[in-house]
């Protein structure tokens, strides 16, 4: 029995063993590396496409607010204003309503879509009013709804913040865990053939 073990243990055999070890570990770093590129790339995404909802919502905010310093230091023909107003309202309304949807499939922008969408259609609906009023001139009234829109935009402002941070830890945490594979295949690689 000895004399068939001795003969399977030649050199050949022992470096197609390595060869298969190597290959094998090989096709399981690629295997780990693979689906954490995948993770990173989809929460990329995620991040990329969440953030691009704060700029929206920003931009959004500012076109209204500039439509109503318009409006408050003109005193020329409003309709062609207050139909940009009009306008600039009803993109934040979809707005408004794409985030919903948003916050319902991302549980992490919850907290910040919480406070921002009731604000947001808290501003629709007053912008709706002093347009329908067309009371451009009450100080108070359009002080009030800047201030609600800067606080909007100080929400979301922090909501990017919040993505881009977090977006931050997960590519350090890829990183990391990069780096731990690759040691550890050096670790491998120097076991076998030391």
């Amino acid at each position: 029995m000895q004399r068939h073990i001795d003969r399977l243990v030649t050199p050949a055999v022992a470096a197609a063993t390595v060869g298969a070890l190597l290959l094998g570990l090989a096709a399981t770093t690629w295997f780990v590396v693979s689906a954490a590129q995948r993770t990173t790339d989809e929460a990329v995404i995620r991040a990329d496409y969440n953030t691009g909802h704060g700029y929206r919502s920003l931009s959004d905010l500012n076109r209204i607010t500039n439509v109503l310093i318009e409006l408050g230091i003109s005193d020329e023909d409003h309709d062609d204003a207050v139909e940009r107003l009009l306008a600039a309202n009803d993109i934040l309304y979809v707005r408004a309503d794409a985030l919903r949807r948003v916050r319902n499939a991302e549980p992490g922008v919850k907290a910040f879509f919480d406070r921002l969408i009731p604000l947001m259609s808290t501003i629709v609906d007053e912008v709706d009013a002093l347009a329908a009023e067309g009371d451009f001139n009450d100080g108070k009234r359009v002080a009030d709804l800047v201030a609600r829109m800067d606080e909007a935009r100080a929400i979301a402002t922090k909501f990017i913040d919040a993505v881009r941070r977090d977006h931050h830890d997960l590519m350090k945490q890829q990183v990391l865990a990069l780096n731990g594979q690759t040691r550890m295949l050096l670790v491998v690689l120097a076991a076998l053939t030391g």
